[in-house]
């Protein structure tokens, strides 16, 4: 009975203990909101603009244009001390200390991390979707997957993959005079579409560290340009325009404060089609074949990306290049390698702040903010690269009568955003396509062209809700000079958090 009491003693004593040393931990700041995606003029400034369009500038640190991401809370650091074992409180063999922590998790207590500033950002959004004519992708709008020859058929969808969910953090480094950051960024626009199954996997989007002047994880290709990418309400947006989320490691300088260079090396893929046994073989999704006698695409050495940016007064002008070994290993005989290369060019403009002699971020008028935003790239071997193409193997083919080839290929896309007033804002792509100089052996139904038009109009009835309804056309043309088109209507509410 003694001991039974000295126990109720000891735990009460430590109960007690515990709750003293964590009502000293100092719990930190709620976490600050993030910027509003869209919000309204004057309402706070320096916030990230509306997009319909799921994707914003992510890899940047500070958003791209006239945005800049909100400061997250912080607090002073705490040195973490791993918890002693337990020792015995009394000798007598009734008493139980009990056994050595198997997992420390003391690190993990509230004020070890305080140097850290955290910050959760996302938004929820529902869109519903009308098309007036077959199309395979009836969550986004992919002009590729237009049907040819097209049938009769119409599709009405309802979909909550727009969904996102983000993490970011700082943390400063006084010894490198570094401020560390990371972002780890989902979304649900994995497996099942819409009208299928209620539920929609996690996709991850970017998972990077960014630290002095080295980025490196999931993030936009250095070949990419996301600020010019168009406020629409559509996932996919031009199909013309490079677009691409891979594993990177690259290096930034600054040569002025409007002035920056990037390089780096990128996660290879060659995404080729070669003819075998009779028949053209697109090479699988996963890009690994481990069937021996049979032919594959080989990835051997990492794709070599970099860009130069200017930022100015009234827009930005971006030049990115590429270069990359796609090879392809047939069944029997040596390896066949081919270069691909590239140029991207990519700009935004703000035409009424050069009228009326403002900055493009001034509140005064909400017509300062409208711009134009355009893109062209070319080059051979880069249809991984451009949305359209991305998974149809046309980034080079191999027959016995051309051999192994890099396909010549170029995506553009020119688009205007007019902002009428605080709370109303529109975008129409005026103009958007797609070419791929395709081989005289391929298939008569192989993808070789594409048109794209939209507009829409968007309300922000108050900071942090955005509802929009928008207007698609999309036109495909395959090798034999066959062709189908699509009629879409896509409406979307979408709330920030």
């Amino acid at each position: 009975m003694r001991s039974i009491r000295c126990l109720s003693l000891i735990g009460f004593v430590s109960c007690l203990s515990f709750i003293g040393v964590a009502h000293a931990q100092p719990l930190p700041r709620p976490v600050d909101q993030p910027g509003e995606m869209p919000s309204p003029l004057g309402s706070r400034p320096k916030k990230v603009q509306l997009t319909g369009h799921s994707d914003s500038d992510p890899n940047a640190t500070t958003a791209t244009g006239s945005a800049q991401e909100p400061a997250m809370p912080s607090s002073q650091p705490e040195s973490s001390t791993p918890i002693a074992d337990t020792q015995p409180a009394a000798t007598s063999q009734n008493t139980f200390a009990g056994n050595p922590p198997v997992q420390d998790l003391s690190n993990l207590f509230v004020g070890n991390f305080q140097n850290t500033k955290y910050r959760w950002y996302g938004f929820v959004r529902v869109d519903s979707i009308f098309d007036y004519n077959p199309i395979a992708s009836t969550d986004d709008f992919v002009t590729s997957s237009i049907p040819v020859p097209q049938g009769r058929g119409q599709n009405w969808a309802i979909t909550p993959r727009y969904t996102r969910l983000g993490f970011d953090t700082e943390t400063p480094v006084e010894s490198l005079d570094w401020t560390v950051k990371t972002r780890v960024e989902m979304d649900f626009f994995n497996g099942n579409t819409s009208g299928v199954f209620g539920s929609f996997p996690l996709r991850l989007r970017f998972a990077w560290i960014d630290m002095g002047p080295f980025l490196v994880g999931q993030a936009a290709s250095l070949f990419m340009d996301y600020s010019v990418f168009p406020n629409v309400l559509d996932y996919e947006g031009p199909p013309g325009m490079v677009l691409m989320r891979q594993p990177i490691i690259s290096l930034h300088y600054n040569f002025t404060d409007n002035c920056k260079i990037s390089v780096g090396i990128e996660q290879p893929y060659s995404d080729i089609q070669w003819f075998e046994d009779g028949v053209w073989v697109r090479n699988p999704n996963t890009g690994i074949i481990t069937n021996p006698h049979v032919g594959r695409n080989v990835q051997d050495m990492p794709d070599f990306t970099g860009n130069i940016r200017y930022e100015g007064d009234y827009g930005h002008l971006q030049l990115a290049g590429i270069g990359r070994k796609l090879t392809f290993q047939p069944a029997e005989g040596k390896d066949q390698s081919a270069f691909g290369y590239g140029l991207n060019v990519t700009g935004t403009l703000h035409p009424w702040a050069i009228l009326f002699g403002l900055g493009k971020d001034c509140d005064d008028n909400p017509w300062q903010k409208s711009r134009f935003l355009a893109q062209y790239a070319v080059g051979r071997g880069i249809g991984r690269y451009i949305q359209d193409m991305n998974g149809l193997g046309l980034d080079a083919t191999f027959d016995p009568v051309n051999g192994f080839r890099a396909l010549p290929a170029y995506g553009w896309f020119v688009a205007y955003e007019q902002w009428w007033a605080k709370r109303w804002a529109s975008n129409f792509t005026v103009g958007g396509g797609t070419w791929v100089g395709l081989t005289n052996t391929l298939p008569d139904n192989t993808y070789m062209a594409a048109s794209y038009y939209s507009a829409n109009l968007i309300w922000l009835p108050f900071e942090r809700l955005g509802v929009g309804i928008e207007y698609l056309y999309g036109f495909r043309e395959d090798k034999n000079g066959q062709f189908g088109l699509a009629h879409r209507l896509q409406a979307g509410v979408q709330y920030r958090f």
